[in-house]
């Protein structure tokens, strides 16, 4: 559950995980919410968070719809797109996103990830960089409060 607090009327609610990217208005008092973020996009991190906060982490669920939000927004990161274009299948993905509440299951599928890049040819400082980026991002935002 997360906790948003409106603007407006200063009364607070909890909406699901999977919910809160969705809320456009208040149910207090009905006034408008935008949901806004300035995160500036200066590394792999804070793309992946500004697309986790915007979309939900839900999005790992999508390859495609990841691909293109990436692409999107964090154009300056061609590298780090393509080795996730090309390498991380959707059942990768997935596990991250499963696996985002059981450190233990998301440490192990983290070296599993890790060895299978740097076994295909990725760099294992290209490897830490993309799935460590992934995994520390949603690890941290399991529980956002998110104030509107």
């Amino acid at each position: 559950m997360i906790e948003i607090l409106c603007e407006h009327c200063k009364k607070q609610w909890y909406v699901a995980d999977s919910e809160w990217a969705d809320v456009k208005s208040c149910p207090f008092c009905e006034g408008k919410v935008e949901v806004t973020y300035d995160i500036p996009l200066t590394s792999f991190e804070n793309v992946l968070k500004q697309i986790f906060l915007t979309q939900g982490v839900e999005i790992l669920k999508y390859k495609n719809q990841f691909i293109y939000r990436l692409n999107e927004i964090g154009i300056a990161y061609s590298k780090e797109i393509k080795i996730i274009s090309n390498f991380c299948t959707d059942e990768t993905l997935m596990k991250f996103y499963q696996y985002r509440e059981d450190t233990k299951a998301l440490e192990r599928e983290k070296g599993i990830t890790k060895s299978d890049m740097t076994d295909c040819g990725i760099a294992e400082q290209w490897a830490d960089r993309i799935v460590d980026g992934i995994t520390s991002v949603i690890v941290n935002l399991k529980n956002p409060k998110v104030c509107l």
